[in-house]
């Protein structure tokens, strides 16, 4: 499961001071895995080979801004909270996958990285805006996450019922970005399969989009709210994972125990 971003990956991002409180614990425990450092690698391609956004005609643009307007979950946004920090994310009618926000887009660059909890995994799509930095996430088998193939991606700054800037990504004009793409899709699908199987976790939709708000790189922009929800979704995580060994731990001595012959004695 991918950790944080370095500094040189998200250094306009509004990024929050450097350190994990892990660190001075066991310094092994951030070193990236094979797998890790092959999510940077591909997210790394679909950075430097990501085509340049397009401006859509006049037409696509009322276009947009009728779906919009006729999406509450795309027009209507959180003010506070964790869920401030993320897009509101949705599926054209063509397919195209539409993420909006509220800020508007400073030199809008697009990263990803696969990000994976206690709670599940995720796609983040990290952006940059002029006040703080945002992202939009997408959890494998729901729609907006399926949609990704389309290889079209719209972000869109929404304020008071207007299109304030947009932009598109075509990746499919980028073979190499859209090759590591797909790819990172398929890597995301794969582990939250591997997650919803195993008891050690607990998946919860809300969940991994709160906990994707990462203390590193949005908590320089975080209020007291934000830390009161973060001390919350920590102390659930790590009382989940207690109570799931226990369990486990138990069903496994009453197993041992059923095999001792003693018990199976007429």
């Amino acid at each position: 499961m991918a950790k944080d971003l370095s500094p040189s990956d998200m250094t306009s991002l509004h990024a929050a001071p450097e350190g994990n409180k892990h660190d001075d614990v066991n310094p092994d425990r951030n070193r990236p895995s094979e797998e890790e450092l092959e999510d940077e690698r591909l997210a790394q391609i679909v950075r430097t080979k990501l085509p340049s956004p397009k401006t859509p005609s006049s037409t696509d643009r009322a276009l947009m801004l009728r779906y919009i307007n006729s999406e509450p979950s795309l027009s209507t946004f959180r003010k506070s909270d964790l869920e401030r920090f993320l897009a509101n994310v949705g599926v054209m009618p063509d397919g195209r996958v539409i993420c909006t926000l509220r800020s508007r887009l400073d030199k809008l660059f697009m990263l990803p990285r696969l990000w994976g909890s206690q709670f599940g995994m995720c796609l983040r799509l990290l952006v940059r805006t002029p006040t703080m930095p945002g992202q939009a996430v997408f959890i494998p088998g729901q729609f907006p996450f399926e949609a990704l193939i389309s290889n079209r991606l719209i972000f869109a700054s929404y304020r008071m019922g207007n299109l304030q800037e947009i932009n598109e990504f075509n990746l499919s004009s980028s073979p190499e970005a859209r090759s590591a793409f797909r790819e990172l899709i398929a890597r995301c699908a794969a582990l939250q399969a591997e997650i919803i199987h195993d008891d050690l976790y607990s998946y919860n939709s809300d969940l991994i989009s709160a906990n994707s708000v990462s203390e590193r790189w949005f908590s320089a922009h975080w209020t007291r709210l934000e830390w009161l929800q973060r001390g919350w979704i920590n102390a659930y995580g790590e009382r989940h994972a207690f109570t799931a060994r226990l369990v486990k731990r138990q069903i496994h001595d009453l197993l041992f125990l059923s095999q001792l012959p003693e018990l199976h004695r007429s």
